[in-house]
């Protein structure tokens, strides 16, 4: 049991378009995945090893490598940096590193967990208030910009992101440069590498950044400048305000003549106070000269309090609010209407009342609190902001629903029905995984984070044509209410699952599915059956083999391919991880055929499915050493669930995990440890420091520190990792059985077969008590104990627990049947050679057939045969 593999599944959302191969390191820094991209450059979330720490890493874009721009943009990226990093100021983004990785230039720059303040603004309505000082804050950061001499070029809505605390950073600088204090010099061109700040890259003339954003000089050719930021910040914050940009046009020349027009009248559905408007119409003005002098000013005007009282009221006065509140009373007759609908689309974060509410979140910390565990603060706070990005997700798109139909006119009644059922099944999801987290205990805090990033994905909500394409079931009245009990119940055991409460989720499962049975209704059997099943499978029980059969067979009976291929793949999981590999093959056939019948139209189900068999194959491989196939098939696990929008850390860390697993076993151990650490990078990154998970992903570290010959290193990495967990489950725990076993092989190769001999018997106690006294898994701490027996001269002791060990052995991975194969021929060299000389024989093959990984092993197995078999002659 020298290393633990993770297998995990994960809900996942709508489809995107394909990305560019994606590296896997860049300089020091181990890249994690990407997280967007642009006309330029493709921004990577990375791991920094020396610092132990995330950052955002840029690379000049892969569709411009190639071509006549790629040195302008690789000198364009430097610049960025540069200017970055002689910056400080807590609105804008700061610089870590700049470095090349292929000839091609990266930056490092501080990853900001947050969205960008186009995705604030849509997020929920937010107040005149809320708007102008978020707008004041990048302004801020805009104006240190410009104080040393730099412009944006480039600013919008996009390029400006608002964390969680609501601290505001101004991003992407990839077009500003220096601004213009002398004439244009005819200075040949640099080399990439010693492009200044203050280097023009883009030709006189050329327009840069986006159209509708731009100033009327810059449509004119002219360059940026400070006056031309002010202008874009104008346009968006004029954005934020009103809902719509000032200058529309589907295209260039439709903007163009949008700027060229002047600003528009002010929208009347949302007005602004005139002291907004006057800063406005004078940063939006079409001579740079009638602009604020500097964003200083523009910004002090911003967060300047209008409110002035008069000293006096006059006749004049009672005239103007005389004819004010005419003039209201007239747009309010318009408007009653609008207002009328928007009042029907006001109230979705009511419908969180109850679910995700102050109360449900003052409960449920106070429960996480209570467990004393030591990352139960930091699971806590990871848990509360990924339910509140979930719901702020759902009530976003809860009031697009309802504005597409009442307030736009451009959705159906029948599509917004379906679109409210579809929110409304995943609300009843969070409001059932709430209910757990009050009253959590251990298990659930150590796996709230993994429940929390199984929810139900929003997407398909919008997916118009996925949602028409479908029949809606028929239900009969006299059935509905227990229909919707049944499907209530699912959503609660589904919740019970994700967070290990597998005997509570088991019971209520079976309720589902035995209450289901007179409605004669076969999906809803079979998706009962299906939930029941997985909660078997958390329990470990042998009861769970005849209920995924049965689901299986009632889902055939319903011809629903989707709920077929998902029992399908948990057959396939099943067999494999119960290493019934001859019947896991065939299910892998089942599920590709399922699959294959769900089409090839790109989709959400389809490729979820996809990534979860291209993993479970993996695995399968993995098994029955296929070690080429198993890599093919967990990289392309990876390279589908990175595709997948949406929050799939920990299903990817898995997948590393494994894939750095198996690359230990071919010897690949530099390969190797890019996947072990990226592994181990997202699960501090989603889980904190403490968790189990980050231990699983220390004790890989530490085989294969092993496998480098490196026994201090593995001691480091076993210890803190056996720390983490006796701290976090206890020192019975299975894992901490794992490192015990582990820290029994590190002390046989350091010959100290006394101290392996304490480890294998505290790992043998261990699994034990977990598994029962004749378990497979006790097959690698006996084997252990046994080489430990003989290093001590106890040959009869050690034959004995050889035996039991190979017999509990019977399958499994080649070289660890080979190990214990070979263990017990030396075991038995004195008193049944023939015997001896045959288990290591097969030993022999088992460790030839993983390939060079395990040639050290393979020279000692023919040694051991050439001289035993010199002897018996």
């Amino acid at each position: 049991m020298e290393q633990v593999e993770v297998t995990d599944t994960d809900e996942a959302g709508p489809t995107s378009p394909a990305r560019p191969a994606m590296p896997t390191v860049l300089g020091r820094f181990r890249v994690l995945r990407q997280t967007g991209s642009g006309g330029m450059g493709v921004v990577y979330v990375a791991y920094d090893p020396e610092l132990d720490r995330k950052v955002a890493v840029k690379l000049l874009h892969p569709s411009v490598r190639s071509s006549a721009r790629g040195e302008v943009a690789g000198a364009r990226l430097i610049r960025e940096a540069k200017a970055l990093a002689r910056l400080s100021h807590p609105n804008v983004v700061a610089v870590h590193d700049v470095g090349t990785h292929q000839g091609q230039v990266f930056i490092a720059m501080e990853f900001i967990e947050g969205v960008s303040l186009g995705t604030w603004l849509r997020g929920q309505k937010r107040s005149r208030r809320e708007i102008l000082q978020v707008f004041a804050a990048a302004g801020r950061g805009l104006a240190a910009a410009h104080r040393e001499g730099l412009v944006h070029g480039d600013f919008k809505p996009d390029n400006v992101l608002v964390d969680p605390s609501g601290r505001v950073r101004v991003v992407d600088f990839g077009l500003a440069f220096a601004q213009d204090r002398s004439k244009p010099t005819t200075k040949a061109r640099p080399s990439q590498l010693e492009i200044a700040v203050d280097t023009r890259l883009t030709p006189a003339g050329t327009m840069t950044g986006t159209p509708a954003y731009l100033s009327p000089e810059q449509f004119h050719g002219a360059p940026g400048s400070a006056l031309a930021d002010q202008f874009s910040f104008c346009v968006s914050l004029y954005e934020g305000l009103y809902g719509v940009r000032p200058f529309p046009g589907d295209d260039l020349r439709a903007i163009r003549a949008s700027v060229e027009r002047g600003l528009p009248p002010e929208p009347r559905e949302r007005s602004q106070p005139a002291w907004i408007r006057r800063i406005l119409v004078r940063g939006l003005g079409d001579d740079p000269g009638e602009r604020y002098p500097s964003m200083d000013e523009l910004v002090a005007d911003l967060e300047r309090d209008p409110a002035r009282r008069r000293a006096r009221i006059g006749v004049a006065a009672t005239i103007v609010i005389a004819l004010i509140a005419a003039a209201l009373a007239y747009r309010w007759v318009l408007l009653r209407d609008l207002h009328a609908r928007q009042g029907l689309c006001a109230s979705a974060t009511e419908e969180l009342a109850g679910v995700w509410d102050d109360a449900q979140r003052a409960a449920a910390e106070r429960a996480f609190l209570a467990t004393d565990l030591p990352y139960a603060a930091d699971a806590w706070a990871r848990v509360a902001a990924g339910l509140d990005a979930h719901t702020g997700a759902w009530v976003a798109m809860r009031v697009e629903a309802c504005e597409a139909t009442h307030l736009h006119g451009d959705q159906s009644e029948a599509l917004l029905d379906r679109r409210v059922l579809c929110l409304r099944e995943r609300l009843t999801a969070v409001r059932s995984l709430v209910e757990v987290l009050v009253d959590a205990d251990a298990g659930v805090v150590e796996n709230a984070a993994q429940a929390i990033a199984s929810l139900p994905d929003l997407a398909p909500c919008g997916d118009a044509a996925a949602l028409l394409a479908v029949d809606a079931p028929a239900i009969p009245r006299e059935v509905a209410d227990e229909v919707l009990a049944i499907r209530s119940e699912l959503a609660q055991a589904r919740a019970l699952v994700a967070t290990a409460r597998y005997h509570s989720a088991a019971a209520l499962a079976e309720d589902a599915w035995r209450r289901s049975l007179p409605l004669a209704d076969r999906a809803l059997t079979a998706e009962a059956r299906l939930a029941h099943v997985e909660a078997l499978e958390g329990l470990g029980s042998p009861d769970m083999v005849e209920a995924l059969d049965d689901a299986f067979f009632t889902a055939e009976s319903t011809h629903d391919d989707e709920i077929l291929a998902r029992i399908a793949l948990s057959e396939l999981y099943t067999t494999t991880t119960r290493l019934e590999l001859a019947a896991a093959e065939r299910w892998a056939k089942h599920a590709r055929a399922l699959l294959d019948r769900l089409g090839d139209t790109p989709s959400l189900l389809r490729d979820t499915l996809e990534s979860e068999l291209s993993s479970s194959l993996g695995t399968l491989h993995l098994h029955a050493g296929r070690l080429d196939q198993a890599e093919a098939a967990y990289r392309d696990a990876i390279a589908r669930t990175t595709r997948l929008p949406g929050d799939h850390d920990l299903r990817i860390a898995g997948m590393h995990n494994n894939l750095g697993n198996l690359l230990v076993r071919r010897g690949e151990l530099d390969r190797a440890a890019i996947d072990l650490d990226r592994a181990a990078a997202l699960y501090r990154e989603v889980l904190g420091p403490h968790h189990p998970l980050v231990a699983i992903a220390l004790n890989n570290r530490g085989e294969l520190a092993m496998r480098r010959g490196a026994p201090d290193e593995a001691r480091v990495s076993y210890d803190r990792a056996r720390a983490i967990l006796v701290a976090a489950v206890g020192p019975s725990h299975p894992h901490v059985g794992v490192l015990d076993n582990n820290l029994g092989y590190l002390a046989l190769s350091l010959g100290d077969p006394v101290a392996a001999t304490e480890r294998f018997r505290r790992a043998q106690g261990v699994f034990e008590a977990a598994f029962g006294p004749e378990a497979p898994p006790l097959a690698y701490p006996l084997t252990g104990l046994g080489e430990a027996l003989l290093a001590e001269g106890q040959v009869d002791d050690a034959r004995e627990t050889l035996e039991l060990a190979l017999r509990l052995r019977d399958q499994g991975i080649p070289n660890d049947v080979a190990r214990t194969r070979y263990a017990l021929a030396r075991a038995l060299e004195a008193t049944d050679r023939p015997r001896a000389l045959e288990l290591a024989g097969a030993a022999r093959e088992g460790y030839a057939s993983v390939g060079p990984a395990y040639r050290r092993e393979l020279d000692e197995v023919d040694a051991w045969i050439r001289r035993v078999t010199a002897e018996t002659r």
